[in-house]
């Protein structure tokens, strides 16, 4: 007979950041990177926006994992189905964590807070906001799904908030009517519209189309 058992221990893990805090700063960003990615890497692509007036902290997911045959290249996943109640729980509590640090450090309330999520870091946050009272002044869901438990958050949280959905027209997920479904979802069940931004391109975050965004926010 197999036997499955839970144990808890204590853990640690990183996160990165980009460019400088300053009196000059005028956007925090929080980005969540996407599937195989890593935060070290996914941070570059913020690198089009003004280093003064923006800083940006990018959190990694904590399962780590090789890419390829030679063992070179590294990525990361947020969450998998496999035991995914504990580890999305080892994912609130490094969140949880990292912005009861960084909130020691930094007041929130005298810049524009933008959350940022790629892919399946459009999950990560999300989930996070639901449980974490922040003021958020804009969600970027760039290409990802947003889970059936967000559409329950308490509404005060997201009440300032702009939302902004972008996809490029060749990513494999464009069209997809699960997609659709949340988007009609903000409308009707939180009252928020969402700005929703289609692209020439596949399933990656473009520096070009960014810059864009950024201009809107």
């Amino acid at each position: 007979m197999i036997n499955t058992y839970q144990i808890s221990f204590k853990s640690s893990s990183s996160y990165i950041s980009l460019n400088k805090l300053s009196s000059k700063t005028e956007s925090i960003w929080f980005v969540f990177h996407g599937y195989g990615q890593l935060s070290k890497y996914f941070v570059r692509r913020f690198d089009v926006l003004d280093k003064e007036k923006n800083y940006i902290i990018a959190p990694q997911g904590l399962s780590k994992f090789y890419l390829d045959k030679d063992y070179e290249n590294v990525g990361a996943s947020w969450l998998t189905k496999e035991d995914n109640k504990i580890d999305l729980q080892n994912q609130q509590n490094y969140l949880t964590e990292l912005f009861n640090e960084l909130r020691l450090k930094i007041d929130f309330t005298k810049t524009k807070v933008n959350f940022f999520g790629f892919s399946q870091g459009v999950s990560v946050f999300t989930r996070f906001l639901i449980n974490y009272n922040l003021k958020v002044d804009n969600l970027i869901l760039w290409a990802g799904w947003v889970p059936d438990g967000f559409f329950k958050i308490n509404k005060s949280i997201i009440e300032n908030s702009n939302i902004y959905f972008v996809i490029g027209d060749e990513d494999q997920y464009y069209d997809n009517p699960i997609i659709k479904k949340y988007i009609e979802k903000f409308k009707v069940i939180l009252d928020k519209k969402v700005d929703f931004n289609v692209f020439r391109g596949g399933h990656v975050v473009d520096r070009k189309i960014l810059k864009k965004i950024n201009e809107k926010l």
